[in-house]
């Protein structure tokens, strides 16, 4: 949501009555909103333009709904299969292991 710290803890128990704890703590130097909303057609194809240079960064790519638009992991290649919307998010990974996300939202229209 915004520039800070923050520490997020996650406790799980199992069965065999033991419990285990993981923190980890995240900084977020910058907070951006991508404003990219894109339309497309059922059985249109489209890929994500992107700035990111594949020998400083790993990019990858997850949509939120694959039965309206199915997104290839390293490519960005969309593809809209039916109507309604969905959110491609694009996870960027530096070499210092600093992570930037983008959220595009996609409208599929018949």
């Amino acid at each position: 949501k915004g520039s800070g710290t923050a520490t997020i803890t996650c406790k799980m128990d199992t069965p065999y009555d033991e419990t285990f704890m993981i923190s980890m703590e995240i900084t977020v130097v910058t907070s951006k909103r991508s404003n990219m909303n894109i339309t497309l057609s059922e059985g249109d194809v489209y890929t994500l333009p992107s700035a990111y240079d594949a020998s400083e960064y790993t990019v990858t790519y997850a949509s939120s709904k694959n039965s309206i638009v199915n997104v290839d992991h390293y490519t960005g290649e969309i593809t809209a299969r039916s109507e309604g919307e969905a959110y491609i998010t694009r996870t960027i990974t530096d070499k210092e292991y600093n992570i930037i996300l983008e959220r595009f939202k996609i409208s599929v229209t018949e």
